[in-house]
């Protein structure tokens, strides 16, 4: 996550991914994080797939964990504004309105 806090977006991508991967799935909440922390590094790196991918992952996790976080709302709406400047891309502007349905 420093990684990213230092604008090493690429990097941070690439270890956050592996985090996500080493999660245990009982840890709802930290997975969550990582999930959005995740998005928010690929859209910043400018990989939309894979913000589209792990945002996706988060919201499903929020949704069916009923998990709640501040943090975790904070993220969704930093990806929602890296993610609407690609709103005509494949995916994302159906994304769009869940982030906004999820953070509302």
């Amino acid at each position: 996550m420093r990684r990213l806090d230092l604008g090493q977006t690429v990097r941070a991508q690439q270890l956050l991914a592996k985090s996500e991967q080493l999660q245990v799935v009982a840890h709802s909440r930290n997975r969550g994080m990582c999930l959005g922390r995740l998005s928010v590094a690929a859209i910043k790196a400018g990989d939309v797939d894979h913000s589209v991918e792990a945002t996706t992952k988060a919201i499903e996790l929020i949704r069916t964990s009923c998990m709640s976080s501040a943090r975790a709302v904070e993220q969704l709406k930093i990806v929602h504004d890296g993610l609407a400047l690609h709103h005509r891309a494949r995916g994302v502007g159906d994304l769009l309105e869940e982030i906004r349905a999820v953070v509302a």
